[in-house]
């Protein structure tokens, strides 16, 4: 999505041929990271999803295809800000109306679980091409991914760690454009701000 990305794809499909060809059998992928920018802050009730749709392009001049490839988030991209200060002695408690706000949102019993009894984060990405002006009906489903916290509600882990490209995903970044979904509940009110998420692209 940068400039270069098509020479980079085209040293990509010449490596990755001869690693196929030799005994390596080796195919590495090259980082496509998506920017949320102004859409990097969520404002968020506890148990509460909060939802937002952006649009992304990709460079690739190489002619090269996209064929595989992999989708994840990395938990130094995401900063969780409580409503009130956090301390050294650990987080605020997780609002009593968390669960209730929570079901009454249509959240699943194991994903309410996850964000009102344990404490974390859950992300949940949809990803469509350019014309997909609702991703979370049309698009492809990624996650929901299960953000760990420390103490100070900091992101310490992000389960799954990747997850494979599915085909309307490899589609759009062969196009050259996308429209994604991101969808995140917090046990927090306050602000979750996810800077990018990253795509791992290859042959």
């Amino acid at each position: 999505m940068r400039k270069g990305i098509g020479l980079a794809l085209l040293g990509l499909a010449v490596f990755g041929a001869s690693q196929v060809g030799g005994c390596g059998g080796f195919l590495p992928t090259i980082p496509l990271p998506v920017q949320l920018g102004s859409n990097a802050d969520f404002d968020v009730e506890s148990g509460v999803p909060s939802t937002k749709t952006f649009g992304t392009t990709f460079s690739n001049d190489s002619g090269v295809a996209i064929g595989s490839g992999s989708i994840e988030i990395d938990p130094t991209a995401i900063t969780v800000t409580p409503d009130q200060a956090k301390t050294a002695q650990g987080t605020l408690p997780i609002p009593e109306t968390c669960g209730d706000a929570c079901s009454t949102a249509n959240v699943s019993s194991e994903l309410c679980n996850s964000v009102c009894n344990l404490g974390q984060v859950v992300v949940t990405v949809w990803v469509g091409g350019a014309t997909d002006t609702n991703p979370q009906l049309t698009g492809d489903e990624y996650g929901p991914y299960i953000v760990t916290l420390d103490g100070e509600a900091s992101p310490i882990s992000v389960q799954p760690n990747t997850v494979q490209l599915q085909q309307k995903t490899i589609d759009a970044i062969n196009a050259g454009a996308a429209n994604v979904t991101v969808q995140v509940v917090s046990p927090y009110g306050g602000v979750i701000s996810l800077t990018s998420i990253q795509i791992n692209a290859g042959l």
